[in-house]
């Protein structure tokens, strides 16, 4: 079985919803600017 691994989130674990959000929310930490194009991108998917 393939484990994904998505800035260290196994996504076995956690549905896609949830790992857009903890995306999200690293990104926006890491980079402010970006929560504009993060955000665009969990609407667009």
């Amino acid at each position: 079985m393939q484990v994904k691994r998505v800035l260290g989130i196994r996504l076995d674990l956690v549905g896609r919803e949830e790992a857009l959000d903890l995306i999200g929310k690293w990104l926006t930490a890491k980079a402010p600017r970006l929560k504009v194009a993060a955000t665009a991108y969990s609407e667009f998917f």
